[in-house]
């Protein structure tokens, strides 16, 4: 996944500009954060589980990442947020007002179930959306329900990371076109 990440990434900066920012909804620990961090002038990263953004805050400071802070909040509370103007963002260093246009790319790692209505909403304005997917059927229902009307699939990678399951998991690189 990781490799992959890195591609679109590249692919991205190329696109949008070389110092792109990047909102990361649903980071979890930062593994994609620490990942990215070197490629992009700023990451935000969404997490909702307090545990998963101590384990976020502890990675960074691990790998070194300074460019990047993560929110404990749910996307869905970021994403409508966002979408009316603002989102006041508590991080590590303190409260930050974030806004939708301050971001050049998006990447989203959600649930099984796939993107909620407000934050496949937010996605959609993105001209470039990273998603990885552990619920192909889900990642589906958001293409049909909104990314796929603007967005074309740039890249894609299936990756069996839970073998001798009915489980794959679906990393995509969307592109919108104007």
């Amino acid at each position: 996944t990781m490799n992959f990440l890195c591609e679109c990434a590249r692919d991205v900066i190329a696109r949008a500009k070389p110092d792109a920012s990047m909102l990361e909804l649903y980071c979890g620990n930062a593994n994609h954060t620490c990942a990215l961090a070197s490629m992009f002038r700023t990451i935000v990263g969404v997490e909702i589980n307090s545990e998963l953004v101590d384990a976020a805050n502890h990675n960074l400071a691990l790998n070194g990442v300074t460019n990047a802070e993560i929110v404990l909040s749910d996307s869905q509370n970021v994403a409508k947020n966002l979408l009316s103007g603002t989102f006041r963002a508590k991080t590590t260093n303190g409260v930050r007002v974030v806004s939708k246009d301050q971001f050049d790319a998006v990447l989203v790692d959600p649930p099984r179930a796939g993107l909620d209505a407000a934050t496949l909403k937010l996605v959609c304005t993105f001209d470039f959306v990273m998603y990885v997917s552990c619920g192909p059927a889900a990642l589906l229902e958001n293409i049909r329900d909104g990314l796929g009307r603007e967005h074309v699939l740039k890249r894609f990678v299936v990756l069996d990371h839970f073998p001798f399951t009915n489980h794959v998991e679906v990393a995509c690189l969307f592109h919108r076109e104007r």
